[in-house]
């Protein structure tokens, strides 16, 4: 008698988040109708950014670790704000979906991870080796 495999055998273990003591990165770009801008300014916090185009994650302790070192963490150490369907930066006018671009024509936010439409967006937990690509175009 030939066994199949178990039930969800191959199947990929769900992300978890950083935990205490790991130290990830992630490299991420924020592009705007075609734009890409110049990566945010260094921020402190367990989840943050040197100013090099790289989010570094490594929580100290648990309140900074698993479902907390997310996306929207990155964001609001840099004093920004992500959520599903807009981004504020500090000094940029606040973009949401439906908004223009300055061509007129209708955008969209939408977060590309290693290549793959993420819908999580502001929760969307950092995996070590990340590609993001923020990116509000047109629909």
């Amino acid at each position: 008698m030939i066994l199949g495999s178990p039930c969800g055998a191959g199947a990929e273990p769900a992300p978890r988040g950083a935990d205490v003591g790991d130290h990830w990165h992630a490299r991420y770009q924020i592009v705007f109708c075609g734009w890409v801008l110049q990566p945010l300014p260094g921020s402190p916090g367990a989840t943050h950014t040197h100013g090099d185009g790289k989010i570094h994650v490594h929580p100290g302790s648990r309140e900074e670790a698993g479902p907390h070192a997310n996306l929207g963490a990155f964001f609001r150490s840099a004093s920004a704000r992500l959520t599903p369907s807009s981004l504020e930066l500090p000094g940029w006018v606040p973009m949401r979906n439906g908004d223009q671009c300055p061509d007129h024509r209708v955008g969209r936010w939408r977060l590309w991870v290693n290549g793959r439409v993420e819908p999580a967006m502001d929760r969307y937990l950092l995996q070590d080796g990340d590609e993001i690509r923020l990116e509000f175009a047109p629909e």
